[in-house]
């Protein structure tokens, strides 16, 4: 419900009035980072956890495998993933052919918006036992928008990056233990900045071109 609402925050701006994504997206994060803040300090909690290892816990990993190639076959296999491909790669054009641009771009974003509330409820349940805090997320957002761009916005490539990323995150603790704490913890932005500037150098071809609205 929470990734839905944001969403619609999203929407109401970007696709009603207009208003530029990129700046609408950061104040967003700023306005969520305040609001968390405020629940934090009220002691909230989300429910019982989900024990890693649990029934439940094996059905949210399955489902992180399920939706990418589920993802794969709506954009790439469909009449519905072309018209979203293009509004994505070029509006004006796509509003020319008669494409309704706005209708698909809030579909779009807010099934997106559940799925990154679905993720944060997999943090609170499993890894901090149902409970919410100040900084749960760690800074991982960032991480999930760099494996957007490490995988070229292709839902089987985003979740091969997103689940190099957890590989590193995950080996952590055995890092930490060989003396290499520090890298343990760089490692990961340090993948994202190097995405960010591999993107930048292969979208001056005209082959690989990232969709210019969100």
């Amino acid at each position: 419900a929470t990734g839905l609402a944001a969403s619609i925050l999203y929407i109401i701006p970007v696709i009603v009035f207009r208003v530029d994504q990129v700046a609408t997206g950061l104040l967003l994060v700023f306005l969520a980072w305040g609001l968390a803040d405020l629940i934090a300090s009220i002691g909230y909690r989300v429910s019982p956890s989900i024990p890693i290892g649990s029934l439940q816990y094996n059905i949210l990993a399955l489902i992180t495998v399920i939706i990418p190639l589920i993802l794969w076959l709506l954009m790439y296999k469909t009449w519905i993933g072309v018209e979203i491909r293009a509004i994505g790669y070029n509006e004006i054009l796509a509003r020319e052919r008669g494409l309704r641009v706005d209708t698909i771009r809030a579909i779009m974003l807010l099934i997106g918006g559940a799925l990154a509330g679905l993720s944060g409820s997999y943090m609170a349940l499993t890894l901090y036992n149902g409970k919410y805090f100040t900084g749960i997320t760690g800074g991982w957002g960032w991480l999930a928008i760099g494996s957007v761009i490490l995988g070229y916005w292709h839902p089987v490539g985003v979740a091969v990056a997103a689940y190099s990323i957890g590989l590193i995150l995950t080996l952590r603790p055995y890092l930490e233990a060989m003396g290499l704490g520090p890298l343990s913890i760089s490692t990961p932005y340090i993948m994202v900045i190097l995405s960010l500037i591999i993107a930048a150098y292969i979208s001056r071809s005209p082959r690989f071109k990232p969709p210019r609205i969100l």
